[in-house]
């Protein structure tokens, strides 16, 4: 049997050494009993520590078995494609002795060829058009009766040849093999293993290729019947060479076996933004299923997975060459999960343990979010320690939740209860369905973090010393747990307790009793049983009043320690249950709960699975935005058939047309222009930036917001003071000619700057001296709408020329934010002195507390009121205003202060410009929407002329007006 292996190769010489010694030593192997090779363990529970040693050259090594020689009558051709790398000549000349090779004298056009028994090594160098030819070039000099690819920074585990090669002897019918494949990180720590399946043809044209090439071995017949790569695709040329051998029959056969090891870098070619830019192209094309059929195709897969045990935690012992070493490192890791590295935790250098990524140094467990909330991936072990230090050497209170369904529902549900839990530090998965949401992304977690049983076990091995403090259940509960708590460990040492009523708010009847006593006796831990949401508002109202101590919301833990309540069998909680043993055991207290409850935990999660997947599969591409933009205008004329004349119920002033219809006792709008659109409350909102962002029945009236501190910012009138007009533009060519030539007569040219967000070779071809890119991927979204873009990119930018040019003030606008009037400048800054203000803008409203949908999307995120809480200067810092992102005028302070401040939160930008603007003491206004600003929204029809009658100082035309309609209505004079 012969192989024929190609490697494409540019620039990895590092890398490359590797892959080639992997591949050579499939006919040789490494002796393990000559001691060139190193043991290295990663032991359960030793969260980030990995023991090296020397193996002792007077014994086999523990793991010499993955290392002995191979007997084997293989024939191996190992064909490097390299591109052109420099130097490369001289890397092989000295690789060659390395690998114990012996030069051979060459043929055609290769550039060198070595080998030895078995083993052949090959180059051929010389320019390509990328990976794919490469492939194709390497298929040409090919002679194996089997064949595959490696890429350089993958190798091949001891013995993955010979296996190969004996299971296409078994499987005489199939002419493509699958087999499982390890991903580490740059040093050779398992990150993740993937189980691979064999693919399918709807899976791969709409969600992506699910096995991986370093696993992948071919018959050469495969190449003469089904042609080769389309070097047009860049990124997923493998892709769509896969499905193409789909469609036409290709057998394709999987092995439950550990080949190859794949190091993530964070620089693969899958990662990078071209490799998502084609998949959403080949998605849209006209040959690709529907859509719609993508989530069904996704769970039809993951079942395909499930059954084949893809998602269960693996132990392995693996051997792979590593940098700056001499031969083979053994390795072994246990409890590693299946899910895909993160790019961030690649850069980072990171360690697998456990299933999860940690530091090197911090050892800190990682938190992944479920419904919003972030869960800690750590062990009760871990828990007890953590908690044990914090209150010996803690400088502040510590706030701890046992947070099941339940919680992590309500926290995603509803805001108030959200903010009643932002007091907790530490959330730790108490439900076996958080558990499994937790493992789905790769948290590798055996078991979860029960109340009742951590607090049981926490205390019967407490250290002496540290004292509790109990909260909640009756005075015959408590009595109990303290005696069946001393029986365990009788040097615990309770400073007191609370036993009577608290009210729903977490007010207990002795509150202010209760804590005097709890700052006089500053104990160590404090147990809060008083179930939710009661106990999260007690616990958020106390902690900010105590310096020192733990505080765990362990929930109905006294009773089930007590011996007041049963709780369910090991093997009902193990299956995740406990739910269901309580609600049959207190059925008229439980089962509206746990309907309800768990009912909508199964609807977010669904939510959350379909918004990663569409993000994942990249289905956004012109067929999809299409459909979308036509039933948005469609429905727009619906509403305008029923709709009527909206009034503010506070302010009294008249809103727009739009339909009033009732929803869960509460009234809802949907109607132009752009009020709230009708869909529950509880759905989080990101798909609808475009409907203009004005509130119907808002508890608030219009803002008017004083300067914090007038001293501080205001300085006295400038006679002549100097405007920045600043365009955001994405565009060049014509477009932006002609946009230069509407604003000529507005502005002086020196007063005039682009902020360009589009291509770097555009940014190159943009014919103006006053020009800056912007180094900020948010503004190359190639969805219309957005997302969570934010300015703030611009604002960088942009900080340093505003104060070489010393500009009084900056107008931030869109190129097609066009201007109607000449003295548009001097109005803006009269507007601006009239009012007392520090920025001017568009639609602006105060949003928190009402329907807003983007403030409903930001609110259930923990972080969001954090964030505002941090930097407020404000005495009210639940203040959220929401203003149109384009068309807003500053002062240079204002500009400045946002420009310096770090933004660490994704939020959407009509909320984050105001808002931030707002919390650093500025004072921001609206402009007069009637007489300045013709609305985008529903009106496809508008002109210049209407504008102009309107009185109007700017005209924003609608977004994806044909370019005929464009040319002729808006930018002409």
């Amino acid at each position: 049997m012969t192989f024929s292996i190609i490697t494409p190769a540019f620039n990895q010489l590092d890398w490359l050494r590797l892959c080639i010694a992997s591949v050579a030593d499939q006919v040789t192997g490494e002796d393990a009993s000559r001691g060139k090779l190193k043991a290295v363990s990663c032991k359960d529970g030793n969260l980030g520590k990995r023991i090296i040693t020397q193996v002792d050259s007077e014994r086999p090594s523990p793991n010499a078995d993955l290392l002995s020689a191979v007997q084997s009558p293989l024939a191996i051709e190992h064909i490097i494609q390299d591109g052109g790398t420099p130097g490369v000549i001289e890397f092989f000349q000295k690789l060659i002795p390395e690998l114990g090779l012996e030069l051979l004298p060459i043929g055609g056009d290769e550039v060198l060829r070595a080998g030895k028994p078995g083993y052949t090594l090959i180059l051929h160098s010389g320019p390509d058009a990328g990976m794919y030819d490469a492939i194709n070039k390497g298929i040409t000099h090919m002679t194996g009766d089997l064949w595959a690819w490696i890429n350089c920074d993958e190798q091949y585990l001891p013995r993955t040849l010979p296996y190969v090669a004996e299971w296409f002897d078994r499987h005489l019918k199939v002419d493509i093999l699958c087999g499982d494949a390890l991903l580490t990180d740059e040093e050779g720590a398992a990150l993740s293993y993937r189980r691979i399946i064999p693919p399918n043809w709807r899976h791969t044209r709409l969600v992506h290729l699910s096995s991986l090439s370093c696993t992948s071995f071919y018959r050469r017949s495969i190449v003469e019947s089904g042609g080769v790569f389309d070097t047009s695709w860049r990124s997923i040329g493998d892709a769509e060479w896969m499905a193409r051998l789909i469609s036409q029959g290709v057998k394709i056969g999987a092995c439950r076996k550990l080949l190859s090891s794949f190091a993530f870098t964070g620089q693969n070619t899958s990662q990078t933004p071209l490799a998502r830019e084609e998949a959403g192209k080949w998605c849209g094309m006209s040959d690709a299923p529907s859509p719609w059929f993508t989530l069904p195709t996704i769970w039809i897969h993951r079942v395909r997975k499930w059954l084949a045990g893809s998602y269960r935690l693996k132990s392995v012992h693996y051997a792979l060459y590593q940098k700056n070493t001499v031969g083979r490192v053994v390795c072994s890791a246990g409890s590693v999960g299946w899910g895909w590295p993160s790019v961030e935790g690649a850069n980072r250098n990171q360690k697998s343990e456990n299933g999860r990524l940690v530091e090197e140094r911090g050892c800190e467990p990682e938190e992944i979010f479920i419904l919003g909330t972030p869960l800690l991936a750590t062990t009760s072990d871990d828990l007890g320690e953590r908690l044990v230090s914090h209150a010996r050497h803690g400088t502040t209170p510590l706030a701890v939740d046992f947070a099941n369904t339940h919680v992590v529902t309500m926290r995603r549900h509803d805001w108030e209860f959200a903010r009643l839990t932002e007091s907790i530090d530490l959330v730790v998965p108490d439900g076996m369905p958080l558990v499994w949401a937790m493992n789905w992304k790769g948290a590798g977690l055996k078991d979860r973090i029960y109340g009742p049983t951590f607090t049981r076990k926490f205390l019967e091995s407490c250290p002496s010393g540290l004292t509790h403090y109990l909260v909640g259940g009756s005075e015959e509960c408590g009595q109990k747990f303290r005696e069946r708590m001393m029986a365990l460990n009788p040097s615990l040492n309770f400073v007191g307790s609370y036993h009577g009523k608290c009210s729903r708010e977490g007010m207990l009847q002795n509150d202010e009793a209760v804590l005097e006593e709890l700052r006089e006796k500053r104990p160590d831990f404090m147990w809060v049983g008083l179930g939710a949401p009661k106990q999260y508002g007690w616990i958020h109202r106390v902690k900010p009043k105590l310096n020192h101590g733990v505080l765990l919301a362990v929930g109905f833990a006294f009773d089930v320690n007590a011996g007041m309540k049963p709780d369910a069998p090991a093997w009902m909680q193990s299956l995740g249950l406990t739910w269901l043993y309580r609600m049959a055991n207190e059925p008229r207290r439980l089962v509206g709960r746990y309907l309800k409850w768990n009912s909508l935990f199964l609807w977010y999660s669904a939510l959350d699975v379909l918004q990663t997947d569409r993000k994942s599969t990249a289905i956004r591409g012109e067929k999809f935005n299409k459909w979308k933009l036509l039933f948005r205008k469609y429905g727009l004329k619906m509403v305008d058939l029923f709709a009527s004349e909206i009034t503010d119920c506070i302010s009294g002033k008249k809103l727009g047309r739009g339909l009033v219809i009732g929803w869960r006792g509460a009234p809802r709008v949907i109607g132009h222009p752009g009020l709230p659109p009708l869909i529950p409350r509880f759905l989080r909102q990101k798909r609808l930036t475009y409907w203009k962002q004005k509130i119907g029945f808002t508890t608030h009236p219009a803002p008017n917001y004083a300067k914090l501190n007038d001293a501080i910012f205001s300085e006295p009138a400038l006679a002549n003071p100097k405007v920045m007009n600043l365009l955001i533009a994405h565009e060049a060519g014509e477009k932006f000619d002609r946009v230069r030539q509407w604003w000529s007569g507005i502005c002086p040219e020196e007063n005039l700057w682009v902020a360009f967000g589009g291509t770097r070779e555009q940014f190159e071809s943009l014919n103006y001296p006053r020009k800056i890119f912007i180094d900020d991927p948010k503004l190359r979204k190639t969805d219309n709408q957005r997302e969570k873009q934010c300015y703030a990119g611009i604002f960088r930018s942009m900080a340093e020329i505003v104060e070489v040019e010393r500009a009084d003030y900056i107008y931030l606008c869109e190129y097609d934010h066009l201007p109607l009037i000449s003295d548009l400048n001097e109005r803006q800054v009269d507007a601006m002195r009239q009012d007392g203000a520090d920025v001017m803008g568009h639609w602006l409203y105060r949003v928190d507390g009402t329907g807003h949908y983007h403030e409903l999307y930001h609110e259930s995120d923990p972080a969001y009121f954090a964030f505002w809480r941090s930097l407020s200067r404000r005495e009210n810092h639940s203040v959220i205003l929401s203003m149109f992102g384009s068309g807003s005028f500053w002062t240079r302070e204002a500009f400045l202060a946002v420009a310096t401040r770090k933004q660490t939160l994704e939020c959407y930008l009509e909320l984050y410009l105001p808002t931030l603007a707002h919390h650093l003491g500025f004072r921001v206004r609206g402009w007069s929407e009637e007489n300045h600003l013709i609305s985008n929204l529903p009106s496809p029809s508008i002109s210049m002329e209407e504008a102009r009658k309107r009185d109007c100082w700017t005209v924003h035309p609608v977004k994806g007006l044909s370019k005929k309609a464009e040319k002729l209505k808006i930018l002409t004079r």
